[in-house]
């Protein structure tokens, strides 16, 4: 099995991670139209947990009991983070 150096859950994770904390400064400086910027960082956040769970449910390394008490954890908590922040 070949690993992809630069694979989409990598690149989203740095992604969230680089908007996020320049929106944080920009909101800090409270910068026009920093709120969306933050926004967007939050949406590339979303997509990591979403492709984590993902690959969760496509690993042959993970119990099946366990990725079925996994799934629905990290589900509801990405649904409560959803609300709270958007």
């Amino acid at each position: 099995m070949i690993v992809n150096k630069y694979n989409f859950f990598k690149i989203t994770y740095i992604l969230s991670f680089v908007i996020i904390i320049i929106g944080t400064f920009l909101k800090l400086f409270q910068f026009n139209y920093s709120s969306i910027l933050f926004k967007i960082g939050l949406i590339f956040t979303f997509m990591y947990i979403t492709i984590g769970i993902y690959e969760v449910n496509n690993s042959f390394k993970i119990e099946r009991s366990k990725k079925i008490l996994l799934t629905p954890l990290v589900s509801y908590f990405l649904v409560f983070l959803w609300v709270y922040f958007i």
